[in-house]
């Protein structure tokens, strides 16, 4: 059996959403934002504001069960 693996994400917003303090005004920002560019949400319980403005999330995956496809992605604000 494979031994778990964590994807964690930072992220420090500019602008208006710096202003987020806590995950329940994060969660819906992170998820629209992670929408728009095709990424899977994580789940609520795993979300945080680490810092004003800045926000971490994670999923958890058994080593081996998932396939990452790497694809090229326009920067842009979101």
């Amino acid at each position: 059996m494979g031994s778990e693996l964590e994807l964690t994400v930072t992220i420090t917003y500019e602008g208006p959403k710096s202003r987020i303090e806590t995950a329940e005004e994060a969660v819906p920002i992170v998820r629209q934002d992670l929408t728009t560019m095709g990424i899977p949400h994580p789940k609520k319980d795993n979300v945080s504001v680490v810092y004003p403005g800045t926000v971490r999330f994670f999923w958890v995956a058994l080593r081996n069960s998932v396939r990452i496809i790497a694809t090229p992605v326009a920067t842009r604000a979101l």
